[in-house]
């Protein structure tokens, strides 16, 4: 979902903007997804719903999919476009208990998107269902000989900001 020119077209021969695949993602969670800034805008400026979220896939929407990507612009423009910074997946899991220990990004990454969140007024101490919150889950994986290394800059932050 990364042909801006192709959305364009779609979208002008009357494609509806908020359809869904058979997984229950829209285009704009693709575009989220992928780090796909520019057709990420142009569907949100034609009407895309920020809030749609997919019931078949972990009821994850948009700005999950960007916090997951590490795309900082699609962050602040979904968190700009009003997006609910403390918002829960199926587990009861935020956008920032879901930063923390994301392998696909580095620690400095991470570090800069909880600065984004926790600027935008996410909940640092935040639990889910099973009462876990972004830094006692970290913890667990400081134990890892493998992951350990990788998530302490991320505890320390936290930790630096008053997480418990």
């Amino acid at each position: 979902m990364g042909n801006l020119a192709q959305v364009r077209t779609l979208l002008a021969h009357g494609a509806d903007i908020n359809t869904t695949q058979q997984n229950g993602w829209t285009a704009l969670m693709l575009a989220a997804r992928d780090g796909h800034v520019r057709v990420a805008q142009y569907l949100i400026a034609h009407g895309a719903d920020i809030h749609r979220r997919s019931v078949l896939y972990n009821d994850v929407d948009a700005f999950m999919l960007s916090v997951e990507n590490g795309s900082l612009p699609l962050i602040k423009l979904l968190i700009a476009r009003g997006v609910d910074v403390n918002e829960t997946d199926d587990t009861g899991s935020t956008v920032l208990m879901q930063v923390g220990g994301n392998g696909n990004l580095s620690a400095s990454r991470q570090i800069q998107i909880i600065k984004i969140l926790l600027h935008a007024g996410a909940n640092i101490n935040a639990r889910d269902k099973a009462g876990d919150t972004a830094l006692s889950g970290l913890k667990i994986a400081l134990r890892s000989w493998y992951w350990g290394p990788r998530v302490r800059p991320v505890v320390r932050f936290l930790e630096q900001q008053g997480a418990k």
